[in-house]
């Protein structure tokens, strides 16, 4: 889908739609199927797509949005056999298709966003890279909304071999190795493409407590035969999607992170976009996030933003929503050019 604005601004936007997978003979189908399904979640009109807001920070922007109706987080290259039916899953050939598109039809860009809200938000992690390289731009940026990453240990890599991942030649020879082993996560994924562009900043929006992400953490658990990790409570998935943050913000000077005290998941699709602070979803008294976002795309430098307590991870107590990481709130994007 195609919102036309300048020819030489474009946000590469991957929509959001949950996930299908098979572990063990358990089949998940948590995921939007099929186009009309995908077309009417798509955030056209709302959020970073609500071109008549003199708010947007994209309203000059094209949008060249990828649809989903795959469940494989835009990676996915096979036809699965589940309960005696074929499930074509072929998110990496149709992101593929849109980006072969983009490439012909626009030059040199003045600005590239790749973004992308729920699973979408993955896909953005997996493609950023390609998209950066075949996409030029004086000015790119990458920003991931309402999905960390974060999954119980040792699964992810199962689900993307059996998405059929690993061969398509999106993945670096070293991460296609990983993917084959079936020990690849998103968040190597990600680091290998914010180390190879440290003049591109990278960001992700974040709920504190955002239940979907939670879900699906929960979900997956499940599938693999992981109580102890089924049982995990919204305290702890916030704990661990800092402690993922603090490892990026370590490694990667070009990263940053905006905490919202909610549970609303995805911003960027919906019009909470001009309503959010750091405070909550509809409370606008903190740092606002539509202009958090405007400075980042803009290339100014955007600051980690949290509204609360500072302190260690250890310091987290069962009322975690009150805190935020010292080490993040420091955190300042240093570009190297």
């Amino acid at each position: 889908a195609v919102v036309p604005g300048d020819a030489d601004k474009v946000l590469f936007y991957f929509e959001g739609g949950g996930a299908c997978w098979e572990l063990d003979g358990n089949v998940v189908e948590s995921c939007t199927q099929g186009l009309k399904s995908s077309a009417g979640n798509s955030g056209y009109g709302h959020g970073v797509q609500k071109m008549s807001d003199p708010r947007n920070p994209f309203k000059a922007y094209t949008v060249v949005e990828a649809l989903y109706c795959t469940g494989d987080a835009f990676i996915g290259n096979t036809t699965q056999l589940w309960k005696g039916e074929h499930r074509p899953q072929r998110g990496y050939l149709n992101a593929k298709a849109i980006l072969d598109w983009a490439t012909t039809n626009f030059g040199t860009l003045s600005s590239l966003v790749v973004s992308g809200f729920s699973a979408g938000a993955l896909g953005t992690m997996a493609w950023a890279g390609s998209i950066i390289e075949r996409l030029p731009s004086r000015q790119a940026s990458v920003l991931c909304d309402s999905y960390a990453g974060v999954f119980p240990p040792y699964t992810q890599g199962t689900i993307f071999k059996e998405w059929g991942s690993c061969d398509t030649g999106l993945l670096s020879p070293a991460l296609a190795a990983h993917c084959n082993a079936g020990d690849l996560s998103m968040s190597l994924v990600f680091e290998e493409t914010m180390r190879s562009n440290p003049d591109v900043p990278f960001a992700n929006i974040q709920s504190k407590y955002d239940g979907t992400q939670l879900w699906f953490y929960q979900q997956v658990a499940a599938s693999n035969m992981m109580p102890d990790h089924e049982q995990l409570n919204w305290m702890e998935f916030y704990k661990l999607t800092v402690k993922l943050f603090e490892e990026y913000e370590s490694a990667f000077p070009n990263y940053s992170v905006f905490f919202v005290n909610d549970g609303l998941h995805c911003y960027t699709e919906d019009g909470a976009f001009y309503t959010a602070s750091t405070l909550g979803a509809a409370n606008p008294d903190g740092t606002l996030l539509y202009e958090w976002v405007d400075e980042f795309v803009n290339g100014k430098a955007a600051s980690s933003a949290c509204s609360g307590m500072l302190g260690s991870l250890a310091a987290f107590t069962n009322e975690s929503q009150e805190y935020c990481s010292e080490q993040l709130s420091k955190a300042v994007v240093v570009l190297r050019k």
